[in-house]
């Protein structure tokens, strides 16, 4: 089964979405601002908005960054886009362990141990798809990866995996959409594995934004250059009927565990990864297989599936 989440919807402004949240927007400050426009079918390394805890001084100590829409993609990622797969082939080059895991960007970015102000949310865009800092540059400029994109990020292996610990302890960000597709396979004796698999889109049942865990991280191809900030979306067990559609489900936090998740200052707190989620007012209905296409993108996206199935709401 492939890893998910693999595509989502997101239409809140980035300016509107700072102000419910009480966070200072800085989406409309990078060269790529118009990636912020609504996103009824966002794929893997498309630029999507996050929320983050930072200190006053960290943007001039090199996160003032890009997100990636003006990045050259490495080749195979668009075939791999479409996918969706998560994990992580990527090998951690020797010496980064002893490096702090800092990377191989030439700047030796130093963020002072006791910063003379408090963290404040803020609203970045970045590329869904973490590039680890300690990737090489590849001969077109971009980032050398290899091997699946890191759209996902497994609750149970934040904390251990190479590609995402380094981030885990003080770059943990928010993802928020307004809810995910899933594909269900179709129980066709006649087809068997063939069979067409059925789009579902899962959302808050009252509209509101979901707020997805995830990691992100600063990857710089050189010191001349604006970094690249890219970002992973942490996924855990499906619960309830949503098990019937993926057995994986992106790791929804509660407005109450906002703070303790985003602190830079803190660490990383096993107990909230551990949670089961709380999918209480989460509806579920089939959509239109437009959606199966990254070219079709419109909220007719959202649309209930014609002939309608009965809609399932999680109690």
């Amino acid at each position: 089964m492939v890893g998910m989440c693999g595509r989502f919807a997101v239409t809140t402004d980035p300016a509107l979405l700072a102000e419910k949240i009480d966070a200072i927007n800085e989406a409309t400050a990078t060269a790529d601002a118009s990636a912020a426009a609504p996103n009824y079918n966002v794929a893997p390394t498309a630029t999507i908005p996050t929320v983050v805890s930072r200190h006053r001084g960290d943007r001039q100590r090199g996160e003032a960054g890009r997100s990636g829409s003006s990045l050259i993609e490495p080749r195979g990622d668009r075939q791999r886009g479409e996918a969706g797969r998560s994990g992580s082939s990527l090998i951690e080059p020797r010496g980064d362990r002893q490096r702090g895991e800092a990377g191989r960007s030439g700047s030796s970015l130093i963020e002072p141990s006791e910063p003379d102000d408090e963290p404040t949310r803020r609203v970045r865009l970045m590329r869904w798809g973490l590039i680890p800092p300690w990737i090489k540059v590849s001969p077109d400029g971009g980032p050398d990866t290899k091997g699946p994109l890191l759209i996902n990020a497994r609750a149970d292996k934040v904390a251990t995996s190479p590609a995402f610990r380094s981030s885990a302890k003080s770059k943990r960000c928010l993802v928020p959409m307004d809810g995910w597709y899933e594909w269900q396979a179709n129980a066709d004796p006649v087809l068997g594995k063939k069979a067409p698999k059925a789009p579902f889109f899962m959302h808050r049942d009252d509209g509101a934004t979901l707020f997805m865990a995830g990691l992100w991280s600063v990857w710089k191809p050189a010191s001349s250059a604006a970094p690249l900030l890219s970002c992973t979306i942490i996924t855990t067990d499906a619960v309830g009927e949503l098990a019937e559609i993926h057995d994986r489900m992106p790791l929804i936090l509660a407005e109450d565990d906002w703070d303790a998740w985003l602190n830079p200052d803190a660490p990383l707190d096993p107990e909230l990864l551990a949670r089961s989620p709380d999918v209480h007012g989460i509806d579920m209905r089939p959509v239109s297989t437009l959606v199966n296409s990254v070219r079709n993108n419109g909220p007719e996206l959202l649309e209930p599936a014609t002939p309608q199935p009965e809609q399932i709401t999680l109690l």
